[in-house]
């Protein structure tokens, strides 16, 4: 009996220890950003606002249909608030990211990253995206402000209320290409 709690006790230690993600290598810096290689990895983002001011690359394709599942049924929760933007970088060197979900319907700032600020998000691949917001939602980014979003592409469906679109919910003194 005292083996079997042993057992579940560790089992239950390694669950908490990944809730957050797991931290990429890298330093976040311009020249060693973090590597996006896992949604592990994605999520350890999502849920570390200290890091929405570094850089980030993928390095590899990854599935992110699991996010139907987490928080509720909520899914993924967005890269950078209102109270806290995303002001980095990050570069998914036309590497896809498949499946992404948010289900949230009464809030703001839904995409894969929410709000951004004086950030460069460029070469992103996104399929099978699904987001439901509120005001504000993006397959990709929900609110870009003084942001370039270059050579990105998202298949998605996204519903929200106002200031919706399958890129980009609204884009304010931003650039797109």
């Amino acid at each position: 009996m005292t083996r079997y709690i042993f057992i579940l006790t560790i089992l239950f230690s390694l669950t908490i220890l990944l809730a957050d993600g797991v931290q990429p290598f890298g330093s976040g810096t311009d020249t060693d950003p973090y590597q996006i290689e896992t949604l592990d990895n994605l999520l350890w983002v999502s849920t570390n606002n200290t890091s929405w001011d570094k850089h980030f690359i993928q390095t590899t394709d990854f599935s992110a249909s699991e996010t139907i599942n987490w928080n509720n049924g909520a899914g993924f929760s967005p890269i950078g608030s209102i109270e806290t933007p995303f002001t980095g970088s990050y570069d998914g060197q036309s590497l896809a990211v498949i499946g992404l979900y948010i289900n949230n319907p009464e809030e703001f700032n839904m995409g894969m990253f929410g709000k951004i600020l004086d950030s460069t998000i460029q070469n992103v691949q996104m399929f099978s995206t699904v987001v439901t917001g509120n005001f504000n939602a993006g397959g990709l980014v929900a609110h870009a402000y003084n942001s370039v979003l270059n050579n990105c592409f998202v298949e998605s469906d996204v519903v929200g209320g106002t200031n919706v679109g399958g890129l980009v919910g609204i884009a304010e003194g931003s650039s797109l290409s």
